[in-house]
Order: structure tokens, then C-alpha cells, then sequence
């Protein structure tokens, strides 16, 4: 599969807009926040009637663990697309962990081409079908893929907050997908927030009939992106105040893929120092720039990508593009930058910079719901600890 000269000049221009976002954010309009950033109850808030388990001892990094819940996974259909869908399990639960064949976010024709050819693979924790726990319900989380990702992009961090009792659901956005930008099909008016949208309604499905009756509570709906995706769901928010709260993971810049509209929810930005796709400085300047309650965490040794599955995965073949190409994949070298920011050194393996994005995110959606952990939780004492045991260096600042 070669990509056309047109192709390889349209994801240049990708790459080079990317690389050059920088300058700060719109103003924000100030409206009543749904949640407070300071840590109110360690047990389910009664005036926000929010389902999660109390957090044990008085450990901080408690949060960057994983949770009392084991972790069930089901796949759904939206429009045009699909979407998985993560959510609290009973411990001990029998089941199947479920395996993906990353081959299948290539582009059809591929697909076709390499059907008998083994491909990378990614393993999970999370049990195929499996009853979900009783009690609830447990509030919604919708994540969204960044620009030629994919709904398991981010699957160190979708199955973490399940296993912290929130059902989290990610959508396949099939504009800006990766067999949409290695096929040449990726359009820049993104409808990803139609997508995120879509995903809620699934959501509202399945929370009417089946096993997973009455377990979704989308009255304490939040959401949680990924550059591109990080943008999508600011914009969502923007423009539909039912989301709560709002987590941008290496986005948040003004000019990604769509204009960002004046903020509502309190939002949690978090960068990688060394990110050279969204740099530090861009996003540091959307949080300067944002009127709404916030915090800014920003992760030294760290890229683009640590905040994805996509340097763990495949990594004896260079990585998920390089497993790609030793497929016989067409990669173009600006896709290549796309795909592999922060996977090599100077970065750190990206498995030292999980702890400190399951904690913070973690953290943030329960204290936006109202279930924050009293006397600590999201400060630089806790993301220091966590530095202490090994994880990245981290800064943190509130707002």
C-alpha cells in the first residue's frame, strides 16, 4: 500500500500543523462548575448521589493502582462505527481476557491482504461478557482517540478507571482513525463529536435493558481525550453542559482540528515535556487561558504517546507502525512522527508515566463528582511519591 503524493503532502501538513499549535487558549465564560476541585468525602457525596468505593487508608498514590472492581468489556454499535465499553465486575469473576487483533484498525484493503497473516496483537485484563457488578450505578466516562488512533489506544487507562467503579465507553471516531489516515480517507471537519454523542446514546441503551439496566449513571457524565480527542471533548463540553468534567490528555491547544468554544467544566490538562506533536508550552497556554476551575500537570521524559497503549504495543518491531510496516504497510514518514512521539529515548518508558496519569485522572473525575479523598489526593506531595517509587517526575499546578 503506497501512499499517493497527495496523501503524503496532506499528512505532512498533519504533522507540520501540529508540531506548530502554539499561543494561548480562548477566553473562557465562567458558569457554575458542576464539581469543586477541593476534596470534599471519601464516601459516596450525598448531595451529588454518585456510586464509588470508598478509597482505603490513607495512602495518596492509592489511585494509581488498580481498583476494588475487576473489569468487564463489551463491544457496541453506533453509527457507522463501534464503541467498547468497560465496567466494574465482581472480583474473581470467571472470564475470558479479551485479546484484540490490532490489524482489524488498518485499512480494508489491508485487512483483506494480511487476513491469515499474524499481526500484533494487544492483551487485556478485562473479562469478554462478563456480568457486571451489583450496586451502582456507576457513573459514565467517554473517552476519545486522537488524530489515527483507535478505541483501545488507551486501554492501560479505560480499564484502570473501571476498575475504580465508572463505566467507560470509547469510540471509534472512523474520519480520523488510523485506517482513515493510512488510507488516505481522513477528512479534518471531524465528526467526533457526533461520535461521543452516539456513544452516550449506546450508553443509554444499555442502561435500560440487560444486565447493565440501571448500572450507568449518565446524570454524572465526564469525559477524558487524547489530542485530538482532548480537543473533541472540550468542545463537547462547551457545548453541552450535561458533561461535568473534563480531562485533556496532550491537547487542549485552540487550533487542533476545530476551534475550542468558551470552556464550562472544570477541566485537568496534563502534557509531556518532551512532546513534540502538541508541545508543553501550547497547552500550558490553554490552561492560562482558561477561565473555568483547572489543573495542569505536566510529565517530565515524556512524549505524546505516553498517554497510550501505542509504545508498549509491538515493541521487538519498533512499535505498532513498525509492526505496520513489517506487514507491508505503507507508513508515511510524517505519520511515523505522529505515531512514535515519545516511545524512544530521551523519553521514559511509558510505563513510568501510567502511574502518574491513572492517579491524576482518577482523582480528578471523583473529585469533579464529588467523591474526592479528604486531607490528599492530586498535589505535587502525591506525584512526587509516586516519583520516589519509580514513575516520571511530575508538576502540578491549580488554578
Amino acid at each position: 500500500m503506497t501512499a499517493s503524493p497527495l496523501l503524503r503532502r496532506r499528512l505532512v501538513a498533519v504533522v507540520s500543523m501540529l508540531c506548530a499549535i502554539a499561543g494561548s487558549a480562548q477566553a473562557r465564560t465562567v458558569r457554575k462548575p458542576h464539581g469543586r476541585l477541593t476534596a470534599t468525602t471519601s464516601t459516596i457525596a450525598p448531595e451529588a448521589r454518585v456510586a464509588l468505593p470508598i478509597v482505603p487508608g490513607t495512602d495518596a498514590t492509592v489511585l494509581s493502582r488498580p481498583g476494588p472492581f475487576a473489569v468487564g468489556v463489551r463491544t457496541v454499535t453506533i453509527p457507522g462505527s463501534a464503541a467498547e465499553v468497560w465496567y466494574p465486575v465482581v472480583p474473581g469473576t470467571n472470564g475470558t481476557p479479551a485479546t484484540y487483533d490490532l490489524k482489524q484498525w488498518l485499512p480494508a484493503d489491508a485487512q483483506k491482504r494480511l487476513a491469515s497473516t499474524p499481526g500484533p496483537m494487544l492483551a487485556t485484563t478485562a473479562l469478554r461478557g462478563a456480568a457486571p457488578a451489583p450496586g451502582g450505578p456507576f457513573p459514565a466516562v467517554v473517552f476519545s482517540h486522537g488524530f489515527g488512533g483507535y478505541r483501545l489506544q488507551s486501554s492501560f487507562l479505560t480499564i484502570h478507571l473501571a476498575s475504580w467503579g465508572f463505566v467507560v465507553a470509547a469510540p471509534d471516531h472512523q474520519d480520523r482513525s488510523l485506517a482513515a489516515v493510512l488510507g488516505g480517507s481522513f477528512v479534518f471537519a471531524s465528526k467526533d463529536i457526533e461520535d461521543l454523542r452516539a456513544t452516550v446514546r449506546a450508553l443509554t441503551d444499555l442502561n435500560g435493558s440487560g444486565d447493565l439496566a440501571q448500572r450507568i449513571d449518565l446524570a454524572h457524565l465526564t469525559a477524558v481525550g487524547h489530542s485530538a480527542g482532548a480537543n473533541a471533548v472540550l468542545r463537547w463540553a462547551s457545548a453541552d453542559d450535561s458533561v461535568r468534567g473534563v480531562v485533556a490528555l496532550a491537547g487542549g491547544a485552540p487550533s487542533l482540528l476545530g476551534a475550542i468554544a468558551a470552556g464550562l467544566q472544570p477541566a485537568l490538562y496534563m502534557s509531556g515535556a518532551n512532546d513534540a506533536i502538541i508541545s508543553a508550552p501550547s497547552i500550558a497556554a490553554a490552561y492560562a487561558g482558561s477561565k473555568a476551575p483547572k489543573r495542569l500537570i505536566a510529565l517530565a521524559d515524556s512524549g505524546h504517546l505516553a498517554f497510550s497503549d501505542i509504545c508498549a504495543l509491538a515493541r521487538a518491531d519498533g512499535g505498532l507502525l513498525g509492526a505496520a510496516a513489517k506487514l507491508g504497510v505503507s507508513v508515511p514518514a510524517a505519520l511515523r512522527t505522529l505515531g512514535t512521539d515519545g516511545c524512544n529515548p530521551p523519553n521514559a518508558p511509558v510505563e513510568q508515566a501510567w502511574p502518574v496519569i491513572k492517579l491524576a485522572v482518577t482523582a480528578e473525575l471523583r473529585t469533579v463528582l464529588g467523591a474526592g479523598i479528604p486531607g490528599f489526593g492530586l498535589d505535587q506531595g502525591t506525584l512526587d511519591t509516586l516519583a520516589a517509587a519509580g514513575a516520571v517526575k511530575s508538576t502540578f499546578q491549580i488554578g
